[in-house]
């Protein structure tokens, strides 16, 4: 499937501009955190639990590949369990790494599909996975 460039553009700046997931009131101290290492990109992310479904909330600072991929994975992955993430975070790892062109059950994810063909935007975009594949897994 291919999506269209105007929609990626549209999406990418409106989660960036108004993030629905994102708490600033979120600690380092309190909270998960991930740094790039590539730029001044972060992510503090609260992660809950609640009878095997997990939800997230997020405070990212960085550009708006980081800040909107971080805003569309929580709203991807909130409410689902462990395993439909990590079997999420796959699909999008295979998305960025482009072994994939896209994917249904990540659904507006999708719009990342060709950051890696701009290296420095794909640490921007992998960010999120890491950052929720650690935490979930600790």
């Amino acid at each position: 499937m291919i999506i269209d460039q105007k929609y990626k553009i549209q999406l990418i700046t409106s989660r960036y501009s108004n993030p629905k997931f994102a708490n600033n009131n979120l600690t380092e101290e309190d909270n998960f955190t991930k740094y790039s290492n590539r730029c001044v990109d972060k992510i503090i992310l609260k992660m809950e639990n609640k009878d095997s479904f997990y939800f997230f909330e997020h405070k990212t600072n960085g550009c708006a590949i980081c800040v909107a991929s971080s805003d569309i994975m929580i709203e991807t992955i909130n409410n689902k369990t462990k395993d439909e993430i990590l079997n999420i975070l796959q699909k999008y790892n295979q998305l960025i790494n482009m072994e994939i062109k896209y994917e249904n059950i990540i659904g507006d994810l999708n719009v990342f599909n060709n950051v890696k063909t701009h290296l420095n935007r794909y640490d921007c975009a992998n960010l999120i996975y890491l950052a929720v594949k650690e935490r979930i897994e600790k």
